[in-house]
């Protein structure tokens, strides 16, 4: 896996693509035990995210970090704050404004056996979002773009014809980033993207990943649990617990001063993987 620079921040541009300004996020239980209690899952993050970089978010299952993404596409209830795409806030948009700024934030998710459709091929999966989101677009051109994206990934165009029981974990992942990359985003919200892969093969997604950011620009928001993944994508770094943010870094500066007793817990956690080092 090759680390991630660094060093890259003179060759993005100044503007935020994305701003996540003290977001909080609040389920409420209305039935059953504990009825009426209020669960805070996201406590007042922010964060601001360029073109070409990447955000690595991390933290132990629970800490809210599914739920901050979830919440920046509105599919979990904002309760406070607001969230900005190019300088504009969606929280208040009509759902028909709100699909044309959706299309810049993208997600891949974390399990590629179940985040694909069985019953569709490749070639329709792909089509799907392009149809939804440039109905003009003529299908002769949604199918050229099809295989180019497959190109892309690393899968050839005689995939556009199979389904997705027939690749593997990582292969499916591919496609998950195509479909992803089809209606050309700004952002990839990459939820847990490797972490439901072997680790030779998350080395590869990785790698890849960050092959299709050099070449197009994409902002990563890259959330995992595990830190030795993190180090290697990420230029900043947000660490979250019970759904505050305790530490936010550059990646080189998280990694060998760590400031918070959270933070030094996870790194002294994780493990020495001589397959992610190389």
């Amino acid at each position: 896996m090759t680390p991630q620079s660094h060093d890259s921040a003179e060759s993005a541009p100044v503007g935020p693509i994305l701003e996540v300004r003290d977001l909080s996020v609040e389920f409420h239980r209305r039935t059953g035990p504990g009825q009426g209690h209020v669960l805070r899952a996201v406590d007042r993050v922010s964060f601001s995210l360029s073109k070409g970089r990447t955000l690595g978010l991390v933290g132990e299952s629970g800490s809210g970090k599914s739920t901050l993404a979830k919440a920046i596409i509105r599919l979990a209830p904002v309760c406070s704050g607001d969230i900005l795409v190019n300088g504009g806030s969606i929280l208040g948009l009509s759902e028909a404004d709100f699909m044309r700024v959706r299309r810049r934030i993208q997600m891949v998710f974390q399990d590629p056996y179940h985040s694909l459709n069985p019953r569709m091929t490749v070639s329709a999966m792909l089509d799907e979002p392009m149809r939804i989101h440039f109905p003009k677009r003529p299908a002769v051109e949604r199918r050229a773009r099809a295989g180019q994206l497959l190109e892309q990934v690393g899968l050839g165009e005689d995939a556009l014809a199979r389904y997705p029981h027939q690749f593997s974990g990582g292969q499916r992942q591919r496609i998950g980033i195509a479909r992803a990359m089809a209606v050309e985003p700004d952002v990839l919200l990459c939820d847990e993207a490797v972490s439901a892969l072997d680790v030779s093969v998350q080395a590869q997604i990785v790698n890849l990943l960050q092959d299709l950011q050099e070449k197009h620009g994409f902002a990563y928001l890259f959330i995992g649990h595990d830190l030795a993944v993190i180090e290697h994508i990420s230029d900043e770094v947000m660490v979250m617990e019970s759904g505050r943010v305790v530490e936010h870094a550059s990646a080189d500066a998280l990694y060998q001063n760590p400031s918070h007793p959270y933070t030094r817990r996870l790194l002294n956690a994780v493990p020495v993987l001589s397959s992610l080092a190389e």
